[in-house]
């Protein structure tokens, strides 16, 4: 009885974990698969700054969230799942490897339109030293740690992107306002000469 009671307990649970898959990617300019796509960040020249960069990640609601990974030194392919270090700090308290010197959480900037309803899709934006791009990720995954299936978990190797030159023909913000009434058009990026 004992048995068939395992039997049917295995039948029954076994085609909910067939159709549940998790999947580790890095992302690097070259990924070209068309579900990774829209994952992909922008890189641009700061125009204030020849030293900066502006880093630019499109906001993917799927449930996850986005990290920003500053390590001592470039690190190999085997060492960008981060699932593990989130899990070890997180859960156990043994705190960051000592190659990791940041692992903090980013967040979207949205500009609005009108009301809440009206939002426009948001993105991630922040400037970086160019001597840190090499050493800087993204890690995209859930925030809760226990989590461990839901489809793709991706890190970003924001070092394997070329720079773009920002300028009125390709701006540094991927969203754009509208502008109401009369008004005329605003650049956001102002391009200095060289």
């Amino acid at each position: 009885m004992k048995c068939f009671a395992m039997l049917i307990l295995t039948l029954a649970v076994a085609p909910c974990s067939f159709a549940r898959f998790s999947k580790f990617v890095i992302l690097t300019s070259t990924e070209q698969e068309a579900s990774h796509k829209s994952y992909h960040p922008r890189i641009i020249q700061n125009p204030e700054s020849v030293d900066f960069v502006d880093v630019r990640i499109p906001w993917i609601d799927d449930g996850k969230s986005y990290w920003l990974v500053l390590a001592s030194s470039k690190l190999s392919d085997d060492d960008l799942e981060f699932r593990d270090v989130f899990k070890g700090a997180v859960l156990n308290g043994a705190g960051m490897p000592s190659h990791i010197l940041a692992f903090s959480p980013l967040a979207r900037q949205v500009k609005w339109k009108g009301g809440p309803s009206e939002k426009k899709p948001g993105f991630i934006e922040f400037t970086l030293h160019k001597s840190q791009v090499s050493k800087a990720y993204i890690y995209h995954d859930f925030w809760n740690p226990m989590v461990l299936d839901g489809g793709f978990y991706y890190t970003v190797k924001l070092g394997e992107y070329p720079v773009e030159q920002g300028g009125a023909d390709q701006p540094a913000t991927a969203v754009e306002s509208k502008p109401e009434g009369s008004e005329k058009p605003k650049p956001e990026s102002k391009v200095r000469s060289q």
